[in-house]
């Protein structure tokens, strides 16, 4: 856990009906690490963990956080994506898929995908009406304000939209 203390992390752990021992292994400054033991579930709720070796699905990361479970997951097909969800359905109400990444455009391979420049050019983009309909600036504009040609402010910008796009955009379809 992150960003409580420990004694409010212990309080609710012990709180938490799902848990059967809750052991902290270290702590680091707000950051704990437990060893967690849950309660034996009913056969008749499916579990996250078991319904991803049943369907061949590979976690990456998995993060649990007060908000839930947090999933980085690669899946064999869209098929088993679809039928993971309906599992996932059956455990919480809510499961929400926030990327669907191509093979080769994984945020493992590059966890930010704008540099420092591009993020800057994008956010003065937006920020001073260039995506407005109608634009209440133009290319030259933006350039002359970070001081930079209107051609390297068109790249950077256009770079950024393409890699911002490569990885939230469906580009296969299995």
């Amino acid at each position: 856990m992150t960003g409580v203390s420990e004694t409010d992390c212990q309080a609710a752990l012990s709180v938490d009906p799902t848990i059967e021992t809750a052991r902290s292994v270290t702590s680091i400054d707000d950051r704990h690490l437990y060893r967690i033991v849950t309660k034996p579930f009913p056969p008749e709720q499916p579990l996250v963990f078991p319904t991803c070796r049943e369907l061949d699905v590979t976690i990456l990361e998995a993060r649990r956080t007060a908000d839930g479970l947090y999933l980085e997951a690669r899946f064999p097909s869209r098929a088993v994506l679809r039928e993971f969800e309906t599992v996932g359905q059956e455990i919480t109400r809510t499961v929400d898929v926030n990327r669907i990444y191509a093979e080769g455009h994984s945020p493992a391979v590059r966890s930010d995908p704008l540099t420092e420049k591009q993020r800057d050019a994008l956010s003065l983009a937006v920020s001073e009406g260039y995506f407005d309909v109608p634009r209440r600036t133009n290319l030259t504009e933006l350039a002359e304000t970070v001081g930079i040609s209107r051609q390297a402010f068109t790249r950077r910008l256009n770079r950024g939209l393409r890699n911002l796009l490569e990885v939230t955009l469906v580009t296969t379809e299995s």
